[in-house]
């Protein structure tokens, strides 16, 4: 009977195991999902900046040269 009991619990531990795993997993897939929208996020603010750099640039070219010192766009 002992040996029953035994096989019963290594069942169940292997079950709530596999449980665990299958949270893992949707929690892994989630994550993804988020890392996602937050490098699609950076993508528009690297597109708002690059606008807002031109839009300097123009507004320099627009001032001339005697307020070419108070914007610094050099590209690094």
């Amino acid at each position: 009977m002992a040996t029953h009991n035994t096989f019963t619990s290594i069942k169940d531990s292997l079950k709530e195991f596999k449980d665990s795993l299958k949270e893992s997993k949707h929690s892994l897939k989630e994550f993804k999902a988020s890392l996602m929208e937050f490098k699609d996020s950076l993508k528009e603010i690297k597109h708002s900046l690059m606008e807002f750099k031109d839009s300097l640039k123009s507004l320099q070219e627009q001032h001339g040269d005697s307020h070419k010192n108070n914007f610094n766009l050099t590209d690094s």
